[in-house]
């Protein structure tokens, strides 16, 4: 039976089984010591200009292949992208430049990453670029780019932030921008919706024209998520239309070449109805006149559970000193009909820095926030002291935890990794990492690293003579402490190579009795084979569970790799399964060697 190459280009949904052989040992270059890179953060995520809008994000962390975090950092005329071990460890570091003179912002997308640049356009060129969004690899190779140009747009990201959502290979970016002058000669500021089609970086649809698709003017900040059932929801910090945290669900669903989906609503005149493109909720609205700076409020997050949307900002709840007086901290829940908002205020009447919201599942979450050191806003800085507290999927908040000289936030919104919650902040110093779970908050402080981790492996390929035939293998590199390799081979690969020949055997697992081969077998293949089920490099640890074959269990040495889900990955020395399932394995000039036809021999 030979192995159906076609069957296997398909991925396998279920756990893969995998193991893998280790070759040879080939000499490497010991890597260098890489250092951290100093900056500063504390405080970013602060609104600026008197507190009255945001600005665009500099500081990013996700999860890595090596088990660890990456940062990405806008310093200034660059990108910075630091990948840290599980130890916070620096593994690697790399610069990337600014492509156009504006930094915009950055995405952590499912397959790619993306960056966002812009420039200014105060001539008012409807030729001229003013956003650009790029697209690399998960190893940062550059591989397109799309643009805007003209877009009524005088400056890009101005008076607010660009915050992104991903759904089934579209990237969706919400931002804002500075408008061409209108006909009473002002340059009004306003909402912007991008739509791009991850496969050949084409924008499918935009919305940059006054009274566009989730229109808002002006807004100060701008968060967008996809929620579980396809909705495109976007939410703006406005000051006139609407003079309130607006959201907004698109008629649309996620996941296709356009969002301009509308319905007819019935007007007030009997008979007469307008289109919208949006169902709007007010979840907070400001006193004041119509497009006034000052609202009193910022907003730090906004997140969905099983049972709505939640929403995080501070407000000083006044109307007769808009902007000056201290501000408390409020969580709003509004329902997924978006039929009714309730908003509970989580601080106790002292001022707050701008809180941080970060989602741990459908059921919970955190919000955070720094207090600040006077009542005077004028004057005041955030100080030290951390305050934090759960909400759960009804948007009710638990009692808040108070850590003296805790840390400072940052504009890195925090994510979940490793079962906590992470963010970093500097102060002109290297990056100190934050944890939060159930336990509390603990903090560590990045380091230098080697950049070769003893506890990840290397994405390699490698070349094996089987039975005549040169064959490929995507494998994975171990490095010992002399800076030597040794390459692994997936088992699922090997046995499909091996299907027919005297050396075949098939593949099992079961939770009860872990992996299980049988000699002689022919193999049955599961999608799994001639790909990789991750890429990059990847952190290991040692298996513990035995391997069964032919119904003898064995304690065969193995590694464990982990995939981005969490999935877990068993692989096996190569001379091992030689030894264990009856094939030689040798080493001849330069060539590794695989021989069906001969029993195994420890001779070369």
């Amino acid at each position: 039976m030979k192995c159906d190459i076609k069957s296997l280009a398909r991925r396998a949904l279920s756990l893969a089984l995998c193991a893998v052989m280790a070759l040879a040992l080939v000499p490497a270059a010991q890597a260098a010591s890489v250092t951290p890179t100093a900056s500063t953060n504390a405080g970013a995520q602060e609104y600026v200009n008197g507190r009255r809008w945001a600005s665009t994000v500099k500081s990013y962390l996700y999860p890595n292949s090596i088990g660890g975090l990456t940062r990405v950092e806008y310093t200034g005329g660059k990108i910075l992208v630091e990948d840290y071990d599980s130890q916070f460890r620096a593994q690697a570091s790399r610069s990337i430049p600014l492509e156009l003179s504006i930094w915009g912002g950055f995405f952590a997308g499912e397959n790619y990453n993306f960056l966002v640049f812009g420039q200014n356009n105060e001539e008012e060129n409807d030729s001229k670029e003013v956003v650009r969004i790029v697209k690399y690899s998960k190893d940062w190779q550059r591989l397109g780019q799309t643009s805007l140009y003209g877009a009524n747009t005088i400056h890009p990201f101005a008076a607010g932030s660009v915050r992104f959502a991903e759904h089934n290979g579209y990237l969706y970016v919400h931002t804002c921008h500075e408008m061409y002058a209108s006909s009473d000669g002002r340059n009004h500021q306003a909402s912007v919706m991008i739509l791009i089609r991850e496969s050949d970086m084409k924008i499918t649809d935009s919305a940059y024209e006054v009274g566009g698709v989730a229109y808002t003017s002006h807004s100060f900040n701008q968060y967008i998520l996809i929620d579980q059932d396809r909705n495109i929801l976007a939410l703006d910090h406005g000051d006139a239309y609407p003079r309130s945290i607006t959201l907004q669900r698109l008629i649309a669903k996620a996941g296709q070449d356009s969002f301009h989906e509308s319905k007819r609503v019935p007007a007030e005149q009997p008979g007469w109805y307008y289109t919208v493109y949006e169902d709007t909720v007010d979840v907070r609205t400001f006193p004041g006149g119509t497009g006034v700076n000052d609202t009193g409020a910022a907003v730090g997050g906004f997140a969905e559970t099983s049972n709505g949307y939640v929403t995080a900002y501070n407000y000083d709840g006044t109307a007769s000193n808009l902007g000056t007086d201290p501000r408390d901290i409020y969580l709003a829940f509004t329902d997924k009909s978006l039929s009714k908002t309730n908003t509970v205020k989580v601080s106790n009447d002292f001022d707050t820095s701008v809180p941080q919201l970060v989602s741990t599942g459908l059921d919970s979450g955190y919000i955070l926030w720094n207090g600040r050191s006077s009542t005077n806003w004028y004057s005041a800085s955030i100080d030290s002291n951390l305050y934090y507290a759960r909400y759960d999927a009804n948007g009710n908040v638990g009692a808040v935890q108070t850590i003296v000289d805790g840390g400072a936030l940052s504009d890195c919104a925090p994510i979940c990794w490793n079962g906590k919650v992470v963010w970093y902040t500097t102060k002109n110093s290297v990056p100190t990492f934050y944890l939060l779970d159930s336990s509390g908050v603990a903090s560590r402080q990045a380091s230098a690293g080697t950049g070769s981790p003893a506890d990840i492996a290397y994405a390699n390929t490698q070349t094996v003579l089987l039975d005549g035939k040169n064959v490929e293998f995507q494998t994975y590199a171990l490095k010992d402490s002399a800076g030597g390799v040794t390459n692994y081979i997936k088992l699922r690969d090997m046995a499909c190579y091996l299907n027919g020949t005297r050396a075949q055997f098939s593949v099992d697992w079961s939770a009860a009795q872990g992996i299980s081969l049988t000699t002689g077998k022919p193999y049955t293949p599961n999608g799994s084979e001639l790909s990789t089920p991750f890429s990059g490099n990847r952190a290991y640890k040692a298996g513990t569970g035995k391997t069964t074959i032919n119904s003898a269990a064995y304690s065969i040495p193995t590694i464990i790799l982990a995939d981005d889900n969490g999935g877990a990955y068993t692989y096996y020395k190569l001379r091992d399964m030689g030894q264990y399932l009856g094939f030689n394995v040798s080493y001849i000039n330069g060539q590794v060697v695989v021989n069906t036809n001969e029993p195994y021999s420890d001779a070369q």
